[in-house]
């Protein structure tokens, strides 16, 4: 499972990366220090997902995030406007009609199937910190092998 996770989180962030700046774009489970803005691309999911039962396909939670501030800059700057268009860039990424073709456009060892991805409405929220973050969360029906669909 944890191999699906790493490589759905992978194609997400290469789907994403020419969206942004792709050195703003991390895997969720990636251990390098996140400056704002920053978009991070997690999946999580456990074995109860697996649809059927010793099929090795799972329902996978894949959550889109991007995150920034509006406070503004030390010049004045509002970043608001810049943020906002980050999100949609980001964000019509994923927003295609055949997202699991694009994520296994991707190169990884990854199979989404036809008609397996579920998109939720985007979500905003905001931290203690002040950190606002847009959210598009996706339910993905995928293996973690490469199949021919």
């Amino acid at each position: 499972m944890a191999v699906l996770l790493n490589e759905l989180e992978l194609a997400a962030v290469a789907l994403a990366g020419p969206a942004a700046d792709p050195a703003l774009v991390y895997a969720g489970r990636s251990a390098a220090t996140k400056s704002l803005p920053c978009v991070i691309c997690a999946a999580e999911g456990g074995s109860e997902e697996e649809d059927p039962k010793g099929t090795g396909n799972f329902w996978v939670n894949l959550v889109i995030s991007v995150k920034g501030t509006a406070a503004t800059e030390a010049d004045g700057t509002d970043p608001t406007p810049a943020d906002v268009a980050l999100v949609d860039a980001v964000f019509g990424a994923f927003l295609v009609s055949d997202l699991p073709g694009a994520l296994n456009a991707q190169g990884r060892l990854l199979t989404v199937f036809p008609n397996g991805c579920i998109t939720s409405s985007p979500r905003r929220t905001q931290d203690e910190a002040g950190v606002w973050a847009d959210e598009l969360p996706i339910r993905v029906y995928c293996c973690a092998s490469v199949l021919a669909t």
